[in-house]
């Protein structure tokens, strides 16, 4: 109900922070097929989640944040959650630079 009524004002891009939480298996399909519809006509969506499944399905770039910073991009093809994973683990170490393989 949220959603329909945000998306009433016809917003270019919509931000959207863990919108599938706490919501049966069939309402997180539905949710998930309609923000690839959104992508498709051409509008923009920034999606938060901690679930690193619904980002590597989902997201066509990922940006790592930490303490209000960007530290890290992936984009498709090379996200799979290994790489999130390592990407994420890396920064908290305070290795340095890391890159996607």
């Amino acid at each position: 109900m949220l959603l329909a009524r945000w998306l009433a004002t016809q917003p270019d891009i919509l931000k959207l922070d863990e919108p599938i939480r706490g919501i049966d298996v069939g309402a997180k399909r539905d949710i998930q097929l309609f923000i690839r519809s959104y992508v498709e006509k051409g509008f923009g969506v920034v999606l938060i989640s901690s679930e690193f499944e619904e980002l590597v399905e989902d997201a066509d770039r990922i940006v790592v944040m930490h303490e209000g910073r960007a530290v890290k991009e992936l984009t498709n093809p090379r996200i799979n959650e290994n790489i999130l994973v390592r990407a994420l683990a890396h920064h908290e170490e305070g290795t340095g630079s890391w890159t996607a393989q």
